[in-house]
């Protein structure tokens, strides 16, 4: 089952949201565990939040490794139809990823 990021502003909704998410088996990923929080050799730097974006490609290039680079797979394993993800792959710059 793919991971879900919850963001949600409110701290009390986004609990509850991930409470039920993960009560129906499904991994839930929070915000702050995709901030970067550290520079190399452990240096502290200024946390920002990843954008969409990044997000997004990361979670499709992940679903490409974990299908072999299988897209009709990987399309499956997301959710969206194989035409998104062409294009989604298009849009990124993701090509041949097997």
């Amino acid at each position: 089952m793919p991971q879900i990021v919850v963001i949600d502003p409110n701290p009390e909704t986004r609990a509850v949201l991930e409470r039920a998410l993960q009560a129906q088996g499904h991994t839930v990923v929070s915000l702050a565990s995709l901030e970067q929080t550290s520079g190399p050799n452990g240096t502290s730097i200024e946390t920002r939040p990843l954008k969409l974006r990044d997000i997004e490609r990361a979670v499709i290039e992940e679903a490409l490794q974990a299908n072999h680079g299988n897209r009709t797979h990987a399309a499956r394993q997301l959710g969206i139809s194989l035409r998104k993800l062409q294009y989604r792959l298009k849009e990124y710059g993701v090509l041949n990823q097997k």
